[in-house]
């Protein structure tokens, strides 16, 4: 039970405890750098990051040859971007992942489409990271 004749004192200090953050890291997977793709490309990438419940979002960018952005997905989450009926070309796809923190890393490939119709896809390819 309260005793309300008696009264005591208490004095608190806050301290703030910052671990820091931890920069992400992302790896586009497909396409590879310097592939020859068909028209239509998926472009897969995969981000990581060391602390524990962070939020990763991604701005993509492809542009082409002449360095016209074709392309620009600004804060998704999505990691798989299908690419249909692009030109015969080089192009450039820039794919940058930041925490809700700000931290931030950026990966890039340039792969070349063709027009050409026999393609043998062969998955191997060593995906350390």
């Amino acid at each position: 039970m309260y005793n309300a004749s008696s009264q005591q004192n208490y004095s608190f200090e806050v301290q703030q405890v910052s671990t820091g953050n931890t920069p992400s890291s992302v790896r586009i997977t497909q396409p590879f750098d310097g592939e020859i793709t068909p028209l239509s490309v998926v472009l897969k990438y995969i981000g990581t990051d060391p602390d524990v419940g962070d939020n990763l979002f991604y701005d993509v960018t492809v542009t082409n040859e002449a360095g016209t952005t074709i392309l620009s997905i600004l804060k998704t989450q999505s990691t798989e971007i299908v690419l249909p009926n692009l030109l015969s070309g080089k192009y450039t796809a820039i794919v940058k992942v930041f925490d809700v923190a700000g931290a931030n890393a950026e990966d890039r490939v340039s792969f070349t489409v063709s027009d050409k119709t026999n393609y043998l896809y062969i998955n191997a390819r060593d995906f350390r990271f």
